[in-house]
């Protein structure tokens, strides 16, 4: 199990500034890896356009040892910041050297800009990562 620090919660403000294709948030340690979170605002792949995307990236490893592969389980979440109905996608993986998984469709753009969904509010977003189980085989 990953201990105490298996939450990781990503504060976006100005959202709608986001120019770039892609953004990512700083680094983090949950188990023998750092992890960032990955977000396409304006879609990845096959939803460029019409979803969000947004995906998990498995970093270096902390340990100057042998590189091993890392199950984790875990779910991505975009906060609704009036009800508390959380968007969110469980998922396992098997991460192998730097690896990014996630889901290129993972809200439409339409849920996501609706203001009574609560996911954008004063145009602040946020994005987290609750881990469930790391190991490492």
């Amino acid at each position: 199990m990953p201990g105490n620090n298996s939450r990781f919660t990503w504060k976006i403000m100005m959202f709608s500034s986001f120019n770039g294709k892609q953004h990512s948030s700083h680094e983090f340690t949950v188990g023998p890896r750092k992890w960032n979170l990955v977000m396409y605002p304006r879609g990845d792949g096959i939803g460029e356009g019409n979803s969000f995307s947004f995906y998990l990236n498995a970093s270096d490893y902390m340990t100057n040892g042998p590189k091993t592969k890392t199950m984790a389980i875990y779910k991505l979440r975009i906060y609704d910041q009036l009800k508390r109905n959380h968007y969110e996608i469980k998922d396992e993986h098997l991460f192998l050297d730097d690896s990014t998984v996630g889901q290129p469709l993972l809200l439409p753009l339409e849920e996501l800009n609706n203001i009574s969904r609560g996911f954008l509010v004063d145009d602040e977003i946020y994005l987290g990562v609750e881990f469930f189980r790391i190991s490492n085989n």
